[in-house]
């Protein structure tokens, strides 16, 4: 449930970002690695996906060039390489590629009680490599503000770290993963255009 903001965000850009699933050698058509992957997928712009298909305990992923970081445990890789990633029965593996933006958050309440006694917020995560320069954005479609489109920008150079969001239906926090480092959380408020810089330690 809590990635719905961003599917449903890409979904409605879909006319100008393209579809929200892509096959590898769609998106890296000269790493020749990717042209027989039938079983991995990009999530839109910032999500690898590597469904489990077999019995198997362990799940083969290629990751293509650049940096990718493992969603749930935040460890960080180089691309071009085969992992072999432990099979857990929660999940399937998930890699964020670096310098991505995604939003999560509880902002489309169903009937169900714990949703509705449930403050709708909306959360960004940037996953920041150090020492790069990257400009990374996100249209966000504000389903509280009769879906307008709202661009949310990420800025890296050296270890600045800077970001501007629109205001927006709810408010939440800013998560900032650095490549190597603690996560760092800030607050921002309802309603108001925010902009945050930070130094990485």
């Amino acid at each position: 449930m809590a990635l719905i903001p961003y599917i449903y965000s890409l979904l409605n850009t879909a006319a100008e970002q393209g579809t929200l699933m892509k096959p590898l050698a769609g998106v890296y058509p000269d790493d020749e690695q990717t042209y027989a992957i039938w079983d991995q997928y990009l999530f839109g712009p910032s999500l690898l996906v590597a469904p489990i298909h077999d019995q198997e305990p362990i799940r083969k992923v290629y990751l293509p060039e650049g940096s990718w970081i493992d969603y749930y445990n935040g460890s960080v890789h180089s691309g071009k390489q085969w992992l072999q990633v432990d099979v857990v029965r929660e999940h399937v593996p998930i890699f964020v590629k670096a310098n991505s933006l995604i939003v999560k958050g509880n902002i489309y309440q169903g009937n169900d009680r714990t949703w509705n006694q449930a403050t709708p917020h909306l959360d960004i995560f940037y996953y920041p490599q150090r020492h790069s320069t990257a400009n990374t954005i996100f249209t966000l479609v504000d389903a509280g503000d009769t879906n307008k489109h709202k661009t949310i920008r990420a800025n890296i150079s050296g270890n600045t770290v800077s970001l501007s969001i629109p205001g927006n239906s709810y408010g939440g926090k800013v998560h900032i993963f650095p490549s190597d480092g603690p996560e760092l959380v800030r607050d921002y408020p309802l309603n108001e255009d925010t902009i945050i810089t930070l130094e990485l330690k």
